[in-house]
Order: C-alpha cells, then sequence, then structure tokens
C-alpha cells in the first residue's frame, strides 16, 4: 500500500474536483473531457465499476453510457490510468479503515463470546 502522504493531488484538480484532459475518438476527433474525484458516497460504485473498462471510464468522466465505445485505445487506458492515479489513494485509505472496522468489530464479537 503506498503512504497517502506521498499521493498530494495538485491543488488545481482538488478544487476543480477532476483533471482535465484532450481525448481522442476512434474517427480520429478530439475531445476534452474531466477526470474527477470520486466522492465519499461513491466509493461502492467505483469499486463496483473498475473492472469494467468501459463504464468505470464512463463513470469516472461523468459521461453516458456507451460514450467510452467511441473513444480511441490510447484514450480510453489514459482515462482509466488518471481515474485510479487520482483516485486509488483515497480507495487505500477507505479500505485500510475498513480492515480496522472489521478487526475492531471481530474483537468486540470474541469478547462477547468469551463472557458467554
Amino acid at each position: 500500500m503506498s503512504n497517502p502522504n506521498l499521493n498530494v493531488l495538485p491543488a488545481a484538480v482538488v478544487i476543480s474536483g477532476g483533471k482535465p484532459i484532450i481525448v481522442t475518438k476512434r474517427d480520429g476527433s478530439n475531445e476534452n473531457v474531466s477526470v474527477r474525484l470520486i466522492k465519499v458516497s461513491e466509493v461502492q460504485k467505483y469499486l463496483e465499476l473498475t473492472p469494467t473498462l468501459g463504464a468505470f471510464v464512463e463513470f469516472c468522466t461523468g459521461k453516458p453510457a456507451g460514450w467510452a465505445d467511441d473513444l480511441g485505445e490510447d484514450s480510453l487506458f489514459r482515462i482509466d490510468e488518471e481515474a485510479r492515479k487520482m483516485n486509488d489513494p483515497f480507495i487505500e485509505r477507505w479500505f485500510r479503515r475498513q480492515r480496522e472496522i472489521m478487526g475492531q468489530l471481530k474483537k468486540a464479537e470474541s469478547d462477547v463470546d468469551s463472557t458467554k
């Protein structure tokens, strides 16, 4: 796991809530998009969509379903990489928190079971 202090995002990304990039579509045209930081309320959706490249890219750019089908391969993977680079440090901290909570709950459950 990475150290969250080493994954400081540029202020412009944090303030704007995303990173603007230019993507190239399969037809050769370009489009300006913003790869966004997810909200805490979107963690479950982020985790659910991460394995599904097209849907994940659409979620991280706020684009409609099917939009990613028109992207060139390099742009598709660039969005994926930028989204994970920006959001995964938060996700790693979220998972550490979850493990901590689960450990505390297991300990509490064990303590209750040992008093029976």
